[in-house]
């Protein structure tokens, strides 16, 4: 059975990209990509989709983003109000790569030269040992860059990633998922001991060459990869649950983990996949 996974929608992903990396405001940016949906939109429409808007708040996002750049405007009509509201402006989206060409080259440089060299610059560091950071523990969040950091720290293991869970879910993020696919491919042993894993999960990791032992010693979900840094997800934030990482190099905190990590699996039995 194939475990399904959503396609994300594209409007939905360049709405987010144009909030937090662009800056656009929120609305403004659900209106640019109403446009793009609808190929065409006036202020009538916009309120049509987006009831919570008043009719001068939306004339004004529009004209707003017609001075950016983001929409063509035909020309107001001047006389009455009578006359505005049978001949509406109308307002069409231009192309996001038009649009956001220059801050996009800009991205391109900054992704293919400025990081690259910075990472040749965080690698000579991480080479570097330091007792220091060792012996701390870290927060790392918001959860999006809490997993890609988890999931870059499998990616780059050299011998092992051992993973304790209860129900697996972080194999749905696709980054932990092909993370471990390259781990396993590139022979890293990859052990997970889980409570209650779907089934769905099962499946999906003995497709990448991951067996999943089953255990019932409670503990919390943690990860220790190459025996010595260890990830601790938990729970977090104000407006909802959000999960962050504790993530440490200590040595007495990896080698309690790692006790627990083997008392588990020579208590635990295979999976069996019911599909």
């Amino acid at each position: 059975m194939r475990i399904s996974v959503r396609e994300k929608d594209p409007f939905e992903e360049l709405q987010l990209f144009l909030v937090q990396t662009y800056r656009l405001d929120e609305i403004d940016a659900k209106i640019y990509t109403l446009a793009l949906k609808k190929g065409m939109v006036t202020s009538g429409i916009v309120i049509n989709e987006m009831p919570e808007l008043h009719q001068p708040t939306v004339s004004d996002k529009l004209r707003r983003l017609a001075n950016k750049g983001f929409l063509a405007a035909t020309p107001r009509v001047r006389g009455t109000k009578s006359d505005a509201k049978r001949y509406p402006s109308k307002y069409l989206p231009v192309s996001p790569r038009l649009v956001l060409k220059d801050s996009l080259a800009i991205y391109e440089h900054v992704n293919k030269v400025v990081l690259s060299q910075i990472d040749e610059h965080m690698e000579v560091l991480s080479t570097k040992e330091s007792e220091e950071l060792d012996e701390d523990i870290w927060i790392t969040k918001p959860e999006e860059i809490a997993m890609i950091r988890w999931a870059s720290a499998i990616q780059n293991a050299k011998n092992s990633v051992q993973i304790y869970s209860h129900d697996c879910t972080w194999f749905n993020d696709d980054g932990i998922r092909n993370a471990l696919r390259t781990a396993s491919s590139q022979g890293v042993k990859v052990e997970v001991i889980a409570t209650q894993p779907d089934s769905r999960v099962i499946s999906g990791l003995s497709k990448i060459g991951i067996n999943v032992n089953l255990t019932n010693l409670p503990n919390i979900p943690f990860c220790v990869i190459d025996k010595k840094l260890l990830f601790i997800p938990f729970r977090g934030g104000k407006l909802g649950t959000r999960y962050l990482f504790l993530m440490s190099g200590q040595k007495y905190l990896v080698e309690n983990f790692m006790k627990f990590f083997s008392h588990a699996l020579g208590q635990s039995h295979g999976g069996d996949v019911n599909v």
